[in-house]
This record gives structure tokens, sequence and C-alpha cells, in this order.
């Protein structure tokens, strides 16, 4: 089929939409297992409907043999190179990129997909979700994420959890077991069929083995040296196989070689991982699809495995695959999908939720494979679960045997930084736990000890921060008394309660004005929705001498997650900043918070919100000349810039001048904003030149 030009809002796709994009030049869709899925198009500058290709138009076509049409989001339109320009575009399903989910957690994947479907920010995206998976893992979240990046590719995701295969089919996606199936498609490696990525995967096999068994004073080995692989080869590469921890003892050359030839055996020696791209023509007519599984003969060798199809490039002018690429059956589920890159930031808090992405991991679809090492009659005496075949060449590690278990994420040699030793000894960076007997937890230098009998607690240079949720309020709870109880407290009528600082403060600015009143009213009038969580925080710094102490009180809104502090009490060297001050039990109204000198000004914030200034300015000579209808005034004197973060808005402003010689009949001003004074104009009743003019001025307004 040709592809179909529609415009970004289409959703149905009944009809050609804006018309049949008849001209293009090429046409390919690329889609990988668990991970990239666009479109590239080359089209003639001049071709039909060229001009209504732009960014965000959909673009319609099939990604495979008789496959369903699907959408394509225009993303990038390249310039014009030979009158040709290339198109990009994503699979509709990348729109879950700007599609959010708040804090959830849920178990299994259906009950996981619906609490997306029924959370999802905006509600209409048009999504549904499928899968034919059943578990009883879980996802926990506890911030905002897009749900493209809750779908995989991220530690806590889906795919990383549950597993599986993903189809993205128009507006669903479908998590599959398994999507691929196996069709009895045979791949025959060697004379006709050859790639370089495949050479050097076949010339990295090892043939043989060459066991052997070491002491301090005695060195077994074979008389024949080396242990075959099966298979025929046209080269020879030896894998040196230490099996020293198998034997308890010396053993036989017999017993050596048995131990050898079960290791082949286990782990696959001889045979290649794969990795082909297969042209059209290579796929000889055979019928396969993405994730479909794959035998690959490697006739000289004499050795068959399996492989998945991992990548198909389709040309959707010739309805056919270009290419289709082969790997190895083991490789990982988790890779990212479409190059997302964000990351669920805050792993699970609670024993449930710990639970959980434990539950996942270990009962997730993520492949790895158990190797065993056995003696010569046969009995396993060390177990190997790795992600590679060869011990050598893995990275992420289990290893078991008498000595203990550990997992090392850097090879078979470690370090391995997760270890139950035979000795007692427990190691790990970190540990999750619902109840932790001890009597002392210290820091490994000793410096910061807690002692649980005593209570005692002596920690070193330590910061401690320690928060209390306090009280969640919603539409539900405000009604007209608290209308009238805010039009009081702005009035300063009656004074405020904590209550009041809990409830009445909506906008989370620490103070009441005529936003809370506002928000009130129409939530109490059905048009506005109110849902936020107060709180409280204490932090404590030996380090940072200014700000020993603070107590803070928090407000967090939980409709857009905006959180604000606002300071109860705070201590440092030579300072001590309270919110309200009173004194044998009477409120002290106001009181300065901060003061100090910029420039010509002396300014004050008061704990009110208050804030002024005051400054001279000297402006010597200056000459009133200018007629100005039955008056003379003299030049722009100029603006003056008030101190720094002193006014949220414009202030009330007052001038007045001094002078040495002749008189002024008073001062004009235009303009001025939060941060700077308006213009001056001096004027009087005749011209002259007024000698030495000198202004006083002052500014009040509020800093908070």
């Amino acid at each position: 089929m040709k592809p179909i030009l529609y415009a970004s809002t289409e959703r149905e796709f009944a009809t050609n939409g804006i018309g049949i994009l008849s001209d293009a030049a090429s046409c390919v869709v690329t889609e990988e297992r668990n991970g990239a899925y666009e479109l590239e198009m080359q089209y003639p500058v001049m071709g039909l409907h060229y001009a209504s290709i732009t960014y965000r138009s959909l673009i319609l076509a099939r990604p495979k043999p008789d496959g369903e049409p699907q959408p394509f989001r225009v993303y990038r339109i390249t310039r014009p190179l030979g009158g040709l320009v290339t198109v990009y575009a994503r699979h509709i399903s990348y729109d879950l990129s700007g599609v959010v989910v708040p804090p959830f957690s849920a178990t299994g994947v259906e009950g996981v997909f619906d609490a997306i479907q029924a959370k999802a920010v905006p509600q209409d995206s048009g999504f549904t979700f499928w899968t034919d998976k059943t578990s009883s893992s879980g996802v926990a979240t506890t911030v905002p994420n897009s749900v493209r990046s809750l779908l995989g590719g991220i530690r806590g995701s889906i795919l990383d959890v549950f597993g599986g295969e993903y189809e993205f089919d128009r507006f669903t996606v479908k998590l599959w077991r398994h999507r691929g199936e196996d069709r009895g498609v045979t791949i025959r490696y060697g004379k006709n069929l050859t790639a370089l990525e495949q050479d050097a995967n076949c010339a990295s096999v090892y043939t043989a083995v060459y066991p052997y068994w070491t002491s301090e004073d005695v060195t077994v080995e074979l008389p024949e040296k080396t242990v075959e692989a099966p298979g025929t080869y046209d080269f020879v590469r030896i894998l040196p196989l230490d099996l020293t921890s198998v034997f308890e003892g010396q053993p036989t050359p017999d017993q050596l070689r048995t131990s050898a030839q079960y290791y082949i055996a286990d782990n696959n020696v001889g045979v290649p991982r794969v990795s082909l791209s297969l042209s059209y023509a290579q796929l000889d007519g055979e019928k396969v699809d993405l994730c479909d599984t794959l035998t690959v003969t490697f006739a000289a060798m004499g050795v068959n495995t399996s492989a998945k199809v991992i990548k198909t490039v389709f040309d959707v002018l010739q309805d056919r695959y270009s290419s289709v690429e082969i790997g190895d059956m083991r490789a990982s589920i988790s890779e990212t999908i479409a190059g997302q890159a964000e990351t669920i930031s805050a792993l699970p808090q609670t024993i449930q939720q710990a639970v959980l992405n434990a539950t996942g991991w270990l009962t997730g679809d993520n492949g790895g494979y158990v190797i065993f090492r056995r003696n010569d009659a046969g009995q396993l005496v060390e177990q190997f679960i790795s992600d590679s075949l060869d011990l050598q060449a893995a990275k992420n590690i289990w290893r078991w045997n008498l000595g203990g278990l550990g997992f090392s994420s850097n090879g078979i040699n470690g370090p391995y930084k997760l270890a139950i030793t035979q000795d007692g000894s427990f190691v790990a960076d970190f540990i999750t736990a619902g109840t932790l007997s001890a009597i002392v937890i210290q820091s490994l230098d000793g410096k910061s000890k807690w002692n649980l009998s005593t209570g005692e607690m002596d920690l070193y240079n330590t910061k401690i921060t320690t928060s209390a949720q306090g009280s969640t309020f919603t539409t539900a709870d405000y009604t007209e008394d608290d209308l009238t109880r805010v039009k009081a407290l702005i009035l300063k009528q009656t004074t405020p309660t904590l209550n009041d600082y809990e409830k009445l403060d909506v906008d989370g600015s620490g103070d009441f004005g005529a936003t809370d009143m506002s928000v009130i009213r129409r939530a109490i009038d059905g048009t506005r929705e109110i849902n936020f969580t107060t709180g409280w925080k204490f932090h404590l710094d030996p380090l940072d001498g200014e700000n020993l102490l603070k107590l803070v009180k928090t407000w967090k809104n939980n409709l857009t997650n905006k959180y604000k502090e606002h300071l109860v009490l705070g201590a440092g060297f030579g300072n001590v900043r309270v919110n309200a001050l009173s004194i044998g039990g009477d409120l002290i109204p106001d009181y300065i918070v901060s003061q100090g000198t910029s420039g010509i000004w002396t300014y004050r914030k008061w704990a009110s919100g208050v804030s002024e200034c005051w400054g001279n300015k000297n402006c010597g000579n200056v000459a009133i000349t200018s007629a100005w209808g039955a008056l003379f005034d003299g030049s722009n004197i100029g603006s003056i810039a008030y101190p720094s973060k002193l006014f949220v808005n414009q202030p009330v402003f007052f001038a007045s001048a001094q002078t040495t010689k002749y008189s002024i009949s008073g001062i004009e001003t235009d303009g001025g904003n939060a941060t700077t004074t308006p213009s001056l104009y001096l004027f009087r009743a005749t011209a002259q030149t007024v000698q030495g003019v000198e202004l006083s001025l002052y500014a009040k307004g509020r800093w908070k």
C-alpha cells in the first residue's frame, strides 16, 4: 500500500484523510523487539500533498506483510536535498510520553494496566492496554511518570518487573508473554549467508577446554591436554578451565576429564552466539515476523542453536521486508523502549513495596543462564546464574558453593558486593528489613555510634532531617464559614490560629490573601478543586553555621506536586529567625525579620510581609528651563533600582526635595515597577537652574 497522510488529531483512519502520498520515493518502517518503532520516508517537494506534511501530522503505513496499517506521527522533516526531503515519524504509541500517571501501586499486570487507565492525565488519551500475562508481582511509584517510561526500559517498570514482548497496535498496547512463534524456519549459515559480526561471534567460540586442577605443589592436567567440544571447526580456540574448586582433593585425570565434559555440555561450549542481518532474498520466501523463533544451523561446525527476530525493516512501497535481524535468544528484554531515558526516581520505600520489587525481579522474565560445575561422579559442587554462557565474558553473576552465596556485577572474579559467607558474615550495600535486631550500630570508622540498649547516640558530622505529615484538605472540606473566616484574617479582624494556617492558606503562600479567598469561593461554587497536604520538617546540620537548625511548615499541592516550605524557627551563628513572637502569651503583631543597606537605600523586611526602603540622592544643579504649559520642568533625573527582591509588586513611592538656592514647585513621577523607582522630573513656575538639589526617597510595599 501507499502511505496515507492524516491530520494530527485523526483517531479512526476510516477514510483516506488528507490524501494518499503516492509520490513517495521510499518509505520504510523499522521495528525492534521492545525497542524503536519508526517510519522514514523520502518525498519530493513537488509531490502530491507535500505542503500538508507538517510536524505532528500522521502517516498511515503497513509495518509488515499483511499487517494492519499503523499511524506514525511526524517529528522531523529535513531540508530539501536534490528535490527530496526525508520525513521521520514515530509510532502513535510514542504519544504516551506525553501522558502522565500520578503515583500509584498495583499488583499483577492487569492491575497495573487498570491503574494506568484509571489515573492517566489526560483521561481521553485514547489508549487501551491488554496482556496475556498473569503475575502476582507489583509496580509502585512515588512520583508522577509518563506512561511510556512506565512501560519499559527503566528500573521498576512494567517490562522490568513482568517481562514479556510488546506489540503496539494503533492505540492499543499489548504485552505478550511471547509475541512471536516458532514457524519451523531454519537459517543455514555458511557458504551463501555470511556476516562480519556473525563471523566474529563464530571466531570467538571455544572449540575445546584445557582443564586443570592446582594446589601449592601440584598441577593436574590431562595427558591429551584438552577436551574438544562437539562439532567441526576450521580453527582452534581453547578455553583454560580451572576446576580446582570442583574437587576437595587432588583428582585423577579421568575425574578431571569427566568434569570438563560436564562443563562443555552444561555451558554449550562450541555453539556461537547469533547476530545476523538477513535480506529479503536471503529469507528465500520464508514467513517471519518480529519476535519469531528460528533455528540457526552452522553447517561447517555441525551445531545448531535457536535465535529470535529482534529487528525488522519493512519496505512499505514494495510490501516486503528489506531485512530482518536475528539475535541470541537470551538478549535482555529490559532494553530501552524508544530510547526513553527517564527513571522512576524514587524506589519503593515501605517493606510491602520492597517485597513487590523483589518479587518482580525474581519472577520477571529476565532470562539468565544456570551453569553447573560437577565432580567426576556427576554431582553438582558449584552453581552459577549469569547473563552469559561464557563465564569469563559474563558481567552479572550469582555464585553458590560451600564457601557461600554471592553476587557480582563485575564478572566471575568479583568483587562480590552482596554475599552470605561460610563464616557467618553478611555483606550488602542495601538492606530492607521489617525488624532489625542489634545492640550497637556504628559507622565503619567508629566515629558514629548508636547504642540501642542504653539509647546513647553519638553522631559525627551528621545531618538530621525528620518530617511529619499534617493534614490533607480537599474541596469537600470548605464551607461559607471558611470564607467568612479568611476574610476576617485578611482584614486583620482576628488572630490566626494554627488550624487557620493549616486549612485557609490554600495557595501555600504562608499568609492569607485575596488568592485564598478566591480559591475557596470557587471551590464552594464547584468550579475549582482543592487538594493539598501540610506537614512539618526539622533539619539539623552541624556543618552549616548560619543554619544550624531549621523548623519549617511544608505545603504540597497533590494535584500538581508543587511544594513549598515556610520558616517557623531558624537558628544559626548570630541570628535567630521565627515566624511569630509572643511575650507573656501576648503575640507581638509585627517585627523586623531582615534589614540592611544597598546602594543609597536603607531597607527593612517585616514578618507581616511589609517591606520598605528609604534613601537620599544628590542631584547637584538641575536646569528647570523647558516650558511645560504654564510651568517649566527639568530633564529626566532617571529611575533608581530598589534593593534586590525587596518588593514583589510595585510599591507606593514618595519623593521630596531640598535645595541650596532657588526652590521647586513639585516632583513629577512616571512609570516604575517592583524593581526600580519611577522616572523623576522637577518643575517650578519660572525657568531657573536650581542649585544643590537633594532628593529624599521612600517606598513601601510587600516582600511576600
